[in-house]
């Protein structure tokens, strides 16, 4: 499969990168109307290739893995990805809390997004992208503690 570009996911466009067929809608759709009805037609066509769910949703989750790839350099170890979450473990905070608590500090940030209408260092999607990623790794490392 071919990945989605972030650029891609942004506008009244509609993507898949699934097979070609299901790319024919690829085009910018003007009226809701049209882009429902547009939509509901590629979600046929994906479930013809045994594709399902919303193909942004899963190019959104394409972009989140390269991230955290691209982010574990910096971050955790080669033998750790979630390392840096984990040094608090050290202190006594278990790693899943960790993450949960980077999570609100995410979603502070998103929060003040919605007041301001800005953010100083950073866009809101990166923040949403931070917030979906810091629920992912506290959720791994709960299942891991609770096994």
């Amino acid at each position: 499969m071919n990945a989605v570009a972030p650029a891609a996911l942004a506008g009244p466009r509609l993507y898949t990168a699934d097979c070609e067929d299901c790319n024919r809608k690829d085009a910018t759709i003007s009226t809701l109307s049209d882009r429902v009805a547009a939509q509901s037609e590629l979600l046929s066509k994906r479930a013809e290739h045994g594709f399902t769910g919303d193909p942004r949703f899963h190019a959104i989750l394409k972009e989140m893995g390269a991230l955290h790839d691209r982010k574990q350099a910096d971050y955790g170890t080669d033998s750790d990805p979630f390392a840096n979450y984990r040094s608090s473990e050290e202190i006594g905070i278990p790693a899943w809390k960790n993450a949960f608590m980077r999570s609100m500090e995410k979603t502070n940030r998103i929060k003040s997004f919605i007041r301001n209408g800005r953010l100083a260092n950073e866009g809101v999607e990166d923040a949403f992208m931070d917030l979906a990623t810091c629920a992912i790794i506290a959720l791994l490392e709960y299942r891991e503690v609770s096994k």
